[in-house]
C-alpha cells in the first residue's frame, strides 16, 4: 500500500509532486500564492494539505517552530510541576517571566495572559496568600464562559480547585460531566476528566461538602470505565467508600480492601496518596471511630515496610 509524502520526506529534502500535495485541494495558483504569503486559505483546505502530507497539525506546529517545544506547554507544565513540588523560588521566576510576556506581547495572546494568572495564583497558593483578585477573576470568568471544555479547560480546572469557592466548582461541574462521555476514547486525554471529577469529589469532601460529593459520585458511575482501567476502578472504589463512610455507611472494609489490592500490584505510591486523603478527609469533618484508627495505623506501618 502506498502512503502520501511523510514529515520525513520534507525533512530530508525529498521532492514531492505538487500535483499529489494539492490533489483535490487547491489548483497550482491558488497554492503558489499561499505558499509565497499572498493570499490566505480555508481551515479545511489547510487540514487536507497536511492530510495530503501525512503530517498532523502537532507536527506541523512542530516543524513551524523549528522542533522546539510549544512554549506555552513548556511553561504550564513547569508551573504546575513547581506546584505540585512545593518549589516556591521556581514559581517566583515563572511568575515574573509569565508576567513579562503578558506585559509585553505585541498582541494580547490569551494563553499569555493566562499563563500570568496561573502562575500567580500558584505561587499566591505556595505562599498561603490571599489570591491575586484580578488573576482569580480572569480564570473563573473564562472557565465560567466557556461552553465546550477541552483538555486545557479541564486540566486547568482540576488543578485550580483550590481557587474556587463550592459553590462556584457545582457551578462548573456540568461541564466537566459532560466531558466524561466525550473524552473516554480519546488517547491520551481520556483519564482526564475522570481524575478531574475524583479531584472534585475529594475537594467537596475537604470542604464537609458531602451531599455534593455524593451525587457526584452517583455521576461518576455512569463513566463507562474500560475493562485495562484497572487503577481508576480502585480509586473510584476508595474515594466512594470514603464519602459513604463520612456520610455514616460504614465501608471502611472496602478502603481496607483497595488499599491490599494496590499493595498487591506494587502501587505503593498510590497506595499511600489515597491514604493521606483519607486522614485529612476525615480529620475535616471530624470523622473517628476505633476501627477508623485501627485502619490508619496499620497501613501506615504497612506502606512503609
Amino acid at each position: 500500500m502506498e502512503y502520501g509524502p511523510t514529515i520525513s520526506d520534507i525533512r530530508r529534502g525529498k521532492k514531492v509532486r505538487l500535483e499529489e500535495l494539492i490533489n483535490g485541494v487547491m489548483n497550482q495558483s491558488s497554492y503558489s500564492h499561499f505558499v509565497d504569503g499572498k493570499t490566505e486559505t480555508s481551515v479545511n483546505n489547510f487540514a487536507l494539505l497536511l492530510d495530503n502530507l501525512n503530517v498532523t497539525y502537532d507536527e506541523f506546529m512542530m516543524i513551524a517552530r523549528g522542533f522546539r517545544p510549544d512554549p506555552c506547554e513548556e511553561l504550564f507544565t513547569g508551573i504546575f510541576s513547581a506546584l505540585r513540588a512545593g518549589d516556591l523560588p521556581a514559581l517566583v521566576i515563572l511568575r515574573d517571566q509569565t508576567r513579562a510576556l503578558a506585559l509585553t506581547a505585541t498582541t494580547k495572546v490569551k494563553w499569555i495572559n493566562h499563563l500570568a494568572c496561573v502562575a500567580q495564583v500558584a505561587y499566591d497558593h505556595l505562599a498561603s496568600r490571599t489570591p491575586t483578585p484580578a488573576a482569580k477573576q480572569t480564570l473563573t470568568d473564562y472557565l465560567l464562559e466557556c461552553e465546550l471544555w477541552t483538555h486545557y479547560e479541564t486540566f486547568l480546572f482540576t488543578n485550580l480547585l483550590f481557587l474556587f469557592s463550592a459553590e462556584t466548582v457545582r457551578g462548573m461541574q456540568t461541564r466537566l460531566i459532560r466531558n466524561l462521555r466525550r473524552y473516554d476514547t480519546l488517547h491520551p486525554y481520556g483519564n482526564e476528566p475522570f481524575r478531574a471529577t475524583i479531584k472534585m469529589i475529594l475537594f467537596y469532601l475537604e470542604k464537609q461538602e458531602v451531599t455534593a460529593a455524593l451525587e457526584t459520585i452517583v455521576e461518576l458511575q455512569k463513566f463507562p470505565l474500560r475493562d485495562e482501567m484497572i487503577f481508576e476502578r480502585m480509586i473510584q472504589q476508595f474515594v466512594s467508600a470514603m464519602a459513604y463512610t463520612i456520610a455514616g455507611v460504614d465501608q471502611l472494609e472496602r478502603i481496607d480492601q483497595t488499599l491490599e489490592s494496590l499493595r498487591l500490584t506494587g502501587s505503593i505510591r498510590l497506595a499511600a496518596q489515597l491514604l493521606d486523603h483519607l486522614e485529612e478527609i476525615t480529620g475535616a469533618n471530624q470523622f473517628t471511630s476505633p476501627h477508623l484508627t485501627a485502619l490508619l495505623d496499620h497501613w501506615r506501618q504497612a506502606l512503609t515496610e
